[in-house]
């Protein structure tokens, strides 16, 4: 996903494996946010690849 509903997808995942106390499911998913997000939507000046005009 593209847009902030992945974002958001994600946070919602890592928030539900927390309060089940999942904390291996939780690193999971946050180094695959790193990995999959961070990493490949962000240049490494820190300026965003995936900024869309409204």
């Amino acid at each position: 996903m593209r847009q902030h509903h992945g974002t958001m997808f994600n946070v919602s995942v890592v928030h539900l494996a927390l309060s089940l106390g999942k904390q291996d499911l939780t690193l999971k998913k946050l180094e695959s946010v790193k990995e999959n997000r961070i990493a490949q939507q962000t240049e490494p000046d820190g300026a965003l690849r995936l900024v869309f005009d409204h």
